[in-house]
């Protein structure tokens, strides 16, 4: 439906020069206007630290080919996902990425995005390959720079965004073959200590292996000798597991895959982080993502010391919502409403005005905001309280005493997974 004309009147008042000041809604009043009432005061909310979030996922592959997915449909995704979970810094593994299909994404996506990619020199595009993505939008870092490990394998990104911080993260991407796994943590510390670089603050990826019996459903033990390595290069890099401290004895997957036709779990994506960031840590979280994939994100909010208070910003008018005809029907239907009072003040001589111009267009830019939040946000709100009813479900049957020794309850897990991944791509904006 096409808008009426409505900025003929405005337009007029702002290119005449002879207009009266009180006609643009100056400072002046006109003689025998009433005062109009002042606006009533907010009481703002508490402000927060400023923190920044981080996120680890594997997307199994540059494109979906099942699913119908180029490269660029997923890196679509992904850019959606970092900008509707405003995520600052985000660890990518199994990237499968070349340089042609790196400078086509960096080409679509470079303006909101920065890629440091690091693939397997022997078949970019079949094998391993990790990357950091930073939201440019979110952050604006004074400094950045990327040291490879292990070529597909392990990347150091070492990021400072004032003068006196700078943090250090490793995305990693650890073997198939676990056989390989003390060696490989062997020479990725060598190369550390060979490049001078420092102990990460963080280090996150996909691990391809569990620490404890409890992290896999049905219990699985791990060899030895794998997580010796594993524990080794923790204790060599004073990092730790901080989600397990703030959640003893809670479980938490981030993998599902089948075996022999029945569901099975896993807690693969992980992030360790330094003992001394232990109280600067919050909000974490591991859940499906929207995009398709059998590995979940993990995700935990970052506060620096002396971060500075920030509030809580500007509300925006949602895009999705612009494809809402009856909401966009009733800002018409008020819009022309508003046309008519504008017409109605701008024909009035300047001494009889009660009202100005610009008055009525905020008091309609006030209303069409609450009409907004009021119809657009009831239809919001009923596809996220779904959303978070799945997830404390998926949550209550994985953390019960059923789901290591039921293939009924593993499936039920898997059928609820599916139902909020499909809720999640129908509010993801492309």
């Amino acid at each position: 439906m096409p808008l009426p004309p409505s900025s003929a009147p405005m337009a007029d008042i702002a290119n005449n020069l002879h207009a009266p000041p009180n006609a643009a809604g100056g400072r002046r009043t006109p003689p025998n206007s009433t005062t109009m009432p002042m606006e009533q005061r907010v009481t703002p909310l508490p402000k927060k630290k400023a923190n920044i979030k981080i996120a680890t996922l594997n997307i199994n592959r540059a494109s979906a080919p099942r699913r119908k997915l180029t490269h660029i449909d997923k890196w679509s995704n992904i850019n959606s996902t970092m900008k509707d979970n405003r995520i600052a810094i985000l660890a990518i593994q199994e990237t499968h990425l070349d340089k042609e299909q790196l400078d086509n994404i960096s080409r679509c996506f470079g303006k909101n995005l920065d890629i440091f990619n690091s693939s397997d020199p022997e078949n970019p595009c079949g094998m391993a390959g990790v990357a950091f993505v930073v939201n440019k939008s979110l952050m604006a870092p004074r400094n950045v720079r990327t040291h490879v490990l292990h070529h597909g394998h392990a990347l150091m990104l070492k990021i400072s965004w004032s003068d006196d911080e700078e943090i250090s993260l490793v995305n990693i991407y650890a073997p198939n073959d676990r056989r390989l796994h003390p060696a490989f943590w062997e020479e990725i510390d060598e190369k550390r200590r060979w490049k001078c670089l420092p102990k990460p603050d963080f280090v996150l990826g996909n691990f391809n292996i569990t620490e404890d019996p409890i992290d896999r459903s049905p219990p699985q033990e791990n060899e030895k000798l794998v997580i010796d390595a594993l524990w080794n290069i923790r204790h060599t890099w004073e990092i730790q597991d901080q989600w397990c401290h703030d959640n003893p004895g809670a479980r938490c997957f981030t993998h599902k895959h089948k075996n022999n036709g029945q569901y099975e779990y896993a807690r693969l994506n992980w992030i360790y982080t330094a003992r001394m960031h232990t109280c600067k840590l919050l909000e974490w979280d591991a859940g499906l993502s929207a995009i398709p994939m059998d590995h979940w994100m993990v995700e935990v909010n970052y506060a620096p010391k002396d971060s500075l208070l920030i509030g809580n910003g500007r509300w925006t008018w949602p895009l999705s919502a612009l494809n809402h005809e009856p909401l966009i029907e009733k800002i018409i239907s008020q819009g022309i409403n508003i046309q008519t009072k504008i017409e109605r003040v701008y024909n009035t001589p300047c001494e009889e005005r009660t009202t100005n111009i610009q008055a009525i267009w905020n008091d309609f830019k006030s209303k069409i905001q609450k009409t907004t939040k009021k119809m657009y946000g009831k239809e919001n709100y009923k596809i996220h309280a779904k959303i978070q009813k799945l997830k404390d479900n998926i949550k209550s049957k994985l953390n019960s005493k059923e789901i290591d020794n039921s293939d009924q309850r593993r499936g039920e897990v898997a059928q609820l997974t599916n139902e909020l991944a499909h809720l999640h791509k129908k509010t993801t904006r492309i």
